[in-house]
């Protein structure tokens, strides 16, 4: 799946409990990561608007920015949910990668310490 991840309660009314992840991912060589990011969930969790399976979740990429709005981890119950984040190039080659407790609504991953 690429894009978003969105929160629906009956009858299409979108719930507002995302939170953004944002980073720059640059190679060695200083050329910038154009591929994708993969957010997988630990487990199965709920919020109080939806239920999630830990399915990989896709955002692009470009130039090496990521933006990304998933369901951030302290919305989510029983706590101690998890995200596995991987950044890959085009050619699927993984270039980055940890697992994070994303809270608080917004999150830069080039500033968070791995779990």
């Amino acid at each position: 799946m690429l894009g978003a991840l969105l929160l629906t309660r009956g009858a299409g009314t979108t719930v507002s409990a995302l939170g953004v992840v944002t980073g720059i991912f640059i190679h060695p060589d200083g050329t910038p990561v154009n591929g994708f990011a993969q957010f997988k969930l630990s487990a199965d969790y709920v919020s109080t608007a939806a239920c999630f399976a830990p399915t990989v979740i896709s955002f692009p990429v470009k130039s090496g920015t990521l933006t990304a709005s998933v369901v951030f981890n302290d919305v989510l119950l029983p706590s101690g949910s998890m995200y596995q984040i991987t950044v890959k190039e085009r050619g699927l080659q993984q270039v980055w990668g940890g697992r994070y407790r994303l809270v608080s609504g917004s999150a830069n991953l080039n500033l968070l310490v791995p779990n």
